[in-house]
């Protein structure tokens, strides 16, 4: 990965909220892409048509600034945009954010992530990971859903088998929540969501 240009974005007080960072493969590609703690939705045409000009070859990289200053201000005014931004656990005591160091950190939790059997993952308990699988759940929605069905509460409890678990489930629990199963190639995952809202989940393969 070639680094053409890194954003860090703060809020009125100083405090990072999120990255923005355009990239080609390697030196020869001339085509730019980018990545971003933050998830877009499709919807958001204004914030899509921004970011294609982001990544246009149309647009001098001198002019790309304003431009980007632009879609910050709009994501900022956006509540949904809010649960993608970077958690306390991330930031120094004066809520700033070391980038090379998280994308370090990343990786390795993505590691943990991956062997996390039995661990209640949600943003009360391990939000590291959870923040991880958020994303991953969100960018695979659709492939997530069609591998999963709904289950019953007393079923989705039955799993709970672990103190740790237990403990963590009633930090995540309402009465509209809905309980699914997803069956993938390693093994199954219960998770629960509100609203279309991921709210807790864990791995038993």
């Amino acid at each position: 990965m070639n680094t053409i240009r890194n954003w860090l974005v703060s809020g009125t007080k100083g405090r990072s909220l999120f990255y923005f960072k355009l990239y080609t493969i390697n030196e020869i590609s001339g085509s730019l892409y980018f990545d971003s703690n933050i998830l877009f939705r499709a919807s958001d045409t204004k914030l899509i048509d921004l970011i294609e000009l982001l990544i246009s070859h149309e647009l001098p990289i001198e002019k790309k600034d304003a431009i980007a200053n632009e879609l910050f201000e709009a994501v900022q005014k956006i509540e949904y945009y809010e649960q993608f931004y970077f958690d306390e656990t991330v930031l120094d005591k004066n809520g700033r954010l070391n980038l090379s160091s998280y994308e370090v950190m990343q990786k390795i939790n993505m590691e943990r992530l991956e062997n996390s059997r039995l661990l209640p993952i949600s943003k009360y308990s391990y939000p590291e990971l959870f923040t991880l699988l958020r994303t991953q759940f969100h960018l695979n929605l659709e492939e997530v859903m069609a591998s999963s069905k709904v289950i019953t509460k007393a079923a989705f409890e039955e799993q709970l088998i672990t103190e740790l678990l237990k403990y963590h489930y009633v930090y995540s629990y309402h009465a509209d929540n809905v309980f699914y199963l997803y069956t993938g190639e390693s093994g199954d995952t219960y998770f629960i969501m509100n609203k279309g809202e991921l709210l807790f989940a864990f791995d038993t393969k």
